[in-house]
């Protein structure tokens, strides 16, 4: 193995891909008002999130359960900034 590849792999972190769909409902029509302010809507609930990281099963978050701790605590917290922090 060349200096090059030893030291990259030495320093490479392991990034992994999150898959989320919200499932949501609110009292604006999203294709009328845009994301930003259906999201902003104090009236807009969601209801759950599929969700999976790289190839691994789909698992369903509901509101009011710990879903994020079962996904930062399997990875490394630097690998998932947007979740995890």
């Amino acid at each position: 193995m060349n200096v090059q590849v030893r030291e990259f792999a030495a320093t490479s972190t392991v990034q992994h891909v999150l898959h989320r769909d919200y499932e949501t409902r609110g009292v604006l029509q999203l294709q009328e008002v845009g994301p930003w302010k259906y999201a902003a809507d104090d009236r807009t609930e969601v209801l759950c999130c599929a969700y999976a990281i790289d190839d691994e099963p789909v698992r369903l978050w509901l509101p009011g359960h710990p879903g994020a701790a079962g996904i930062c605590g399997s990875r490394s917290r630097s690998s998932l900034v947007g979740l995890c922090t």
